[in-house]
Order: C-alpha cells, then sequence, then structure tokens
C-alpha cells in the first residue's frame, strides 16, 4: 500500500464521482469543433426553412383573414354589389328613362334621356 492509501487507525474512507474540471485534449477539441460547425450548419438550415414556412403561413394568414372581413362586411351590410341585368325604359314625352331591376322589377332610378337616345330607331 503507498502512502496515501494507507488508513490510518480509526478512519474510513468512501468513494464517490464528484464533477471537476479536466483539460481537453487536442483529439477532442478538434471533435468538438467538427460537432460544432455540423451543429452551426443544421441550424442556418433549419432557421431558413422556418423562415421559408413563416412566410408561406403568413401568406395563408392573410388569406384568410381577408376572406372573414369581406364576410363580416357582407353580413353587416346585409349586401353585395353583384352584376344584375337591368333595362331602360324610355319615355320621350315626359324626356324621361327609367331603370329597371329585370331579376326584381325594382325602377332603381330615373334619368333625363340622351339625345342618342332621342335618336334611337324606335322613336324614329
Amino acid at each position: 500500500m503507498s502512502k496515501s492509501e494507507k488508513k490510518k487507525a480509526g478512519t474510513q474512507e468512501k468513494e464517490f464521482d464528484k464533477s471537476l474540471p479536466v483539460k481537453f485534449t487536442d483529439a477532442e477539441i478538434r471533435m468538438l469543433k467538427d460537432a460544432l460547425a455540423l451543429s452551426t450548419s443544421e441550424l442556418i438550415q433549419l432557421e431558413d426553412e422556418k423562415a421559408e414556412q413563416n412566410k408561406a403561413i403568413g401568406e395563408e394568414i392573410k388569406t384568410v383573414r381577408s376572406d372573414i372581413v369581406s364576410m363580416a362586411k357582407k353580413i353587416k351590410d346585409g349586401f353585395e354589389n353583384r352584376l344584375i341585368k337591368c333595362k331602360a325604359i324610355f319615355y320621350p314625352d315626359k324626356d324621361k328613362a327609367e331603370i329597371v331591376r329585370t331579376d326584381s322589377g325594382e325602377i332603381i332610378g330615373s334619368r333625363s334621356m340622351t339625345p342618342d337616345e332621342y335618336q334611337m330607331e324606335i322613336f324614329s
């Protein structure tokens, strides 16, 4: 038994693990550098992919939000503008033209007749 391993009379020993600083070898440092380079490259790639996905999701969110705003406006207003066939009914003796919706027969306006309308074939 070495001097440090000798037990003193009346003493006891117990072995245990303790975290202590250990200087890296050159080989360990090379391995850490390689691993760091690989992890850095992977991180950059993942961040780029995340940015692309966020952009795509952001565009989808904008589209859905736009749909929601449009539908909410329609509900709030109670109508939307659509192309509806209309016809003009001319009353040359009153210098008037009435605009009528063909889907409902509702008169939606009236105006004075234009000079060209007086020249139409039906009045000749």
